[in-house]
């Protein structure tokens, strides 16, 4: 697609890949209650308010998922943990 990010919130888990062509894709994962497939089981909350903030200055982007925290009254960088590999 010849752009230097996307963004989706398509899978309920929130993250961060990188493309060969050096795009970055963010995905927001979601903000209603996930339920497991199998069972009645509550997975997450309904909270969880991850988004993308992207930041413009010239010439620079500054791109990060963040998460709103009541509690501070103030959004702060989500952090993700790479996936072992089996």
């Amino acid at each position: 697609m010849n752009v230097p990010y996307v963004t989706m919130g398509h899978t309920h888990d929130v993250d961060l890949q990188i493309f060969q062509d050096e795009a970055e894709y963010f995905n927001t994962g979601t903000w209603t209650k996930v339920f497991g497939q199998d069972e009645d089981r509550l997975l997450r909350e309904e909270s969880e308010l991850v988004f993308l903030q992207l930041i413009r200055n010239q010439p620079d982007t500054s791109v990060k998922l963040m998460k709103w925290e009541d509690g501070a009254n103030e959004p702060r960088l989500v952090m993700l943990f790479e996936k072992e590999s089996k």
